[in-house]
């Protein structure tokens, strides 16, 4: 149920829908009113709400081209697709929490196994880029060990 109060030179609408407190700073007593009856209709589930999905997809039409560099632009839109809209996409924006987007920031990629692994016992391998080691005689000649 919504209540509105004279606020200063103002109106605050507030509002308590199941379980969930808001309330709003208004200009008019009418504006307050108009919110505070949409809000608590969208609240009970009679309003258009629209998904996280719908969100997503708005902000990445509108705001991945603003990102300069492609590499990035990737990076941000495969994020969103791979790991954040299968988690909370279909949710609705006003059924969402804190604690729903802390759980999508704390899921990683699966670890993948590695395509090559290499193993050797100490003193097997080794790898030199640059030296000068002398000679060693071979022969009648001398060969220069780099």
């Amino acid at each position: 149920m919504a209540s509105i109060t004279h606020y200063g030179e103002g109106w605050r609408a507030h509002l308590f829908v199941a379980g969930r407190r808001e309330s709003r700073l208004f200009k008019l007593r009418r504006e307050a009113e108009r919110w505070a009856a949409k809000r608590e209709a969208e609240l009970r589930g009679g309003g258009t709400a629209i998904t996280f999905a719908e969100t997503a997809e708005r902000w990445l039409t509108q705001h991945l081209p603003e990102l300069s560099h492609a590499n990035s632009q990737r990076t941000v839109e495969q994020s969103i697709r791979d790991y954040v809209l299968p988690v909370i996409g279909s949710r609705r924006l006003d059924e969402l929490r804190r604690g729903d987007l802390v759980d999508v920031r704390t899921i990683r990629p699966a670890d993948q196994k590695s395509f090559l692994t290499l193993s050797f016992a100490a003193g097997e391998c080794g790898q030199v880029d640059w030296g000068e080691y002398g000679t060693i005689a071979v022969g009648n000649t001398c060969a220069r060990v780099h």
